[in-house]
């Protein structure tokens, strides 16, 4: 099993990481995954392998958190994206329209544990429920505003 890490830029502007696991064939491993949430205390990642992770200036950027949560969307699909080869077509499906530049690591053995998880202190990972709580305080905001 090998862990890859893939950095995703638009141009030189960094966008998204996603890392996840393939066999020697190049067949993706989907395992169960827990994740400290970077500073938040208490907040963890749940999921499947691929994991999205975002830049931690993005985290309040609905443009920015609105394409990590396609991009997982479109990575959770198991028909579609088997392999590793899949990765990168359903992220150029995703964030079409950009300067797509991909640099791609890979790990093995006990670096491999940890990249999967924290590829880079700068991000964190995106849970689908950061997207809804955003989107929901934004529409609070603007609801208080309109009863003023």
């Amino acid at each position: 099993m090998i862990t890859k890490v893939l950095k995703i830029y638009d141009n030189d502007t960094p966008l998204l990481i996603v890392t996840y696991e393939v066999d020697l064939k190049g067949r993706l491993i989907r395992n169960d995954i827990s994740i400290q949430n970077g500073s938040l205390v208490g907040d963890r990642y749940f999921g499947k392998t691929p994991v999205v992770f975002v830049p931690k200036e993005n985290r309040l950027n609905l443009e920015a958190l609105n394409l990590a949560n396609l991009t997982k969307l479109a990575l959770d699909n198991d028909l579609q994206v088997t392999h590793e080869r899949h990765i990168k077509s359903a992220l150029k499906n995703v964030l079409r329209g950009k300067e797509l530049v991909f640099k791609k690591e890979s790990f093995e053995k006990e670096i491999a544990e940890v990249k999967i998880k924290r590829p880079d202190n700068d991000y964190f990972p995106f849970k689908h429920i950061m997207f809804r709580k955003l989107a929901k305080s934004i529409v609070e905001s603007a609801v208080v505003k309109n009863e003023h």
